[in-house]
């Protein structure tokens, strides 16, 4: 129970905790995927934006979604925005949380060998419960990836931010066989599960995933397991095999094994393997920190990619396989990623008519755009001789290869030149429907000597925006522009 007393000092220890500049940016991180996923499932754009944000999340999560669990429902899947589809924001929502995690942490166990120990076991532990799950076709296994990290939350949180008392800590859970919580709580006041928890519900997460942070405690009858109980079961036996595998003795290790294989669901024999592989991969890779770190991200291109328009190509295949059961304002979201991504684009950004002020309100978009900007970009509805509305005239894709040209910089909106003044390169693209632009695509490079849209690229942009046109005909009501949420 939470005392008046343990709520001061967790008070104090998270005031503590706010001092250092990491821990802000990491509770704000996290804040931000949460209140992504908890957005209605007709907005993706923002969970989606902060996938894109990261691309070795991005990498991650497309190659979840095209992992052998997914294959029946995603196929060759080229987008985040697809990709989410496909498994789910709540899998996609806690990959992220996962990822925001060890990532944090990691810069925070540079330089400091106890904090790296800690840190490499509770990543182990990470990577044995994604490589049961994925072995056994189980499609909460990102979930329960999450439910093991957060298990030593607030051991970890302590050995980062109050090192003196975790040595306490440590020395008098050796001197009187004592457990981590037990000695915590005569240290500091509070346990460490009180402190994981209390930290997980100031970053909002879900009270389910808080209440499996509890030490596991096996039923005392022979029953299945609940689902909470289950990921609480998951992670007791990854951080005991994490233990065990890298300090403990082969023994340990299969005895935890055989402890915990009936509870977890899994076959003993299909359990044993998956750590013998891990042991072998580790020994191949040099031990088990290296095994544990295994996201080698590669660097994001800033320019427009070679295979362009291959990669456009399956951009509009996945927006006309998805519009089967999507809605105009998801697809529009799709459309602005697979402009990003296929093109290299260093942003891209929808204007959509808003029916009652008349007026293109910048409403959603992916890049180089700063917090808060995008509310701020729109156009008027009635025709003014910039290169916007020219765009809307024209009913079909303008690029614009020089927009620092004299005479192109005389046609753009005062807002543009002040707002987006380093786009070297654009293109725009009109969305039409019943005889008028219902919404206007707007994509830009900032690098110099960006190659012309090619034919073939000109042809797929063509088609991209006749999938949006058919989609917004068929699934939206006559005259009314499907919600956008600002990301």
């Amino acid at each position: 129970m939470m005392t008046p007393e343990k709520q001061k000092v967790l008070d104090a220890l998270w005031a503590q905790m706010a001092e250092r500049g990491d821990f802000p940016t990491l509770s704000h991180s996290i804040g931000n995927v949460v209140g992504a996923v908890q957005a209605h499932s007709d907005h993706l754009d923002k969970l989606v934006s902060a996938v894109l944000s990261d691309f070795s999340l991005t990498q991650k999560v497309l190659r979840l979604a095209n992992s052998a669990m997914y294959s029946s429902l995603g196929g060759n899947v080229a987008t985040v925005s697809r990709a989410v589809l496909v498994v789910g924001q709540e899998t996609v929502g806690h990959l992220a949380v996962g990822m925001r995690l060890l990532d944090s942490f990691k810069g925070m166990a540079k330089g400091r060998e106890g904090a790296k120990r800690a840190l490499a076991e509770v990543m182990l532990a990470g990577l044995v419960v994604r490589r049961l799950t994925e072995e056994a076709g189980v499609q909460g296994g990102e979930e329960a990836v999450v439910c093991t990290l957060l298990s030593r939350l607030g051991e970890l949180l302590c050995i980062f931010y109050a090192p003196d008392d975790w040595e306490k800590i440590e020395a008098k859970v050796a001197a009187e066989d004592v457990s981590l919580d037990t000695a915590a709580t005569a240290v500091l006041g509070v346990s460490l599960t009180e402190l994981g928890q209390e930290t997980a519900a100031r970053w909002g997460l879900p009270a389910q995933l808080r209440e499996t942070l509890k030490p596991f405690e096996p039923p005392a009858a022979q029953e299945p397991l609940s689902h909470s109980g289950w990921l609480q079961a998951m992670a007791a036996f990854s951080g005991e095999a994490a233990r065990a595998m890298t300090t403990g003795t082969p023994t340990e290790v299969k005895a935890a094994v055989e402890r915990f294989s009936p509870l977890i669901g899994m076959e003993l024999r299909d359990t044993r393997a998956t750590i013998d592989k891990l042991s072998a991969e580790a020994r191949k890779d040099g031990g088990w920190e290296g095994l544990a770190d295994v996201v080698k991200a590669e660097p994001e291109e800033t320019k427009k990619p070679r295979d362009a328009a291959d990669r456009l190509a399956g951009g509009v295949a996945e927006i006309a396989e998805s519009a089967k059961d999507c809605q105009f304002s998801v697809l529009l979201s799709m459309a602005l990623e697979v402009l990003k991504s296929s093109l290299g684009c260093a942003r891209t950004i929808a204007f959509v008519l808003d029916p009652v002020s008349k007026r293109y309100n910048a409403r959603a978009g992916f890049g180089r755009l700063v917090e808060g900007q995008i509310g701020t970009l729109f156009f008027e509805g009635g025709f003014a001789p910039d290169v916007f509305h020219l765009a809307l005239s024209s009913k079909a894709p303008v690029y614009i290869g020089n927009a620092e040209d004299v005479k192109i910089r005389a046609r753009m909106p005062v807002w543009h030149r002040q707002t987006l003044n380093d786009a070297r390169s654009l293109v725009l693209l009109p969305v039409m429907a019943k005889g008028r632009a219902l919404a206007l695509l707007y994509a830009d490079w900032t690098v110099e000597d960006t190659p012309p849209l090619t034919s073939r690229e000109t042809r797929l942009l063509k088609e991209l925006i006749t999938e949006l046109q058919t989609s917004f005909e068929s699934g939206q009501p006559a005259g009314k522009a499907a919600p956008l949420r600002p990301v």
